[in-house]
């Protein structure tokens, strides 16, 4: 499957895969309008439009990558595909929980504690 656009071959997983600008141009867009809306609700007020987009982005692209397989392989492999995404975001998802476990156990208490003084 071809797509129109900027397709540069990059290295990710151990392997050359196509990486299509345009796209990342329409996911960094998404990312933007759902930070600008957090950071500046009233100027922003239709920001929440960039997590449909990314949804939607995201969807194109895991359709693509499953159709890709089962073109060229005639099957599909959940479970590597499955592993393979588990791979890539479970380091982020630990991440994320060990800083909102760190802010829940120590700093919140701190914070806490200054509020109620002041």
């Amino acid at each position: 499957m071809e797509i129109a656009g900027d397709v540069q071959p990059q290295l990710v997983e151990g392997a050359f895969v196509k990486i299509n600008q345009d796209i990342q141009s329409l996911r960094a867009f998404a990312v933007s309008a759902v930070l600008l809306f957090h950071i500046w609700p009233a100027a922003f007020p239709g920001g929440f439009i960039g997590v449909d987009a990314f949804f939607v982005i995201s969807g194109f692209l895991i359709t693509r990558i499953l159709a890709d397989e089962f073109s060229s392989k005639n099957s599909i492999d959940f479970y590597r595909f499955y592993k393979k995404r588990a791979v890539r975001l479970f380091p982020a998802a630990l991440s994320t929980l060990t800083v909102v476990f760190y802010w829940y156990i120590f700093l919140q208490k701190i914070f806490c504690m200054k509020r109620l003084s002041s």
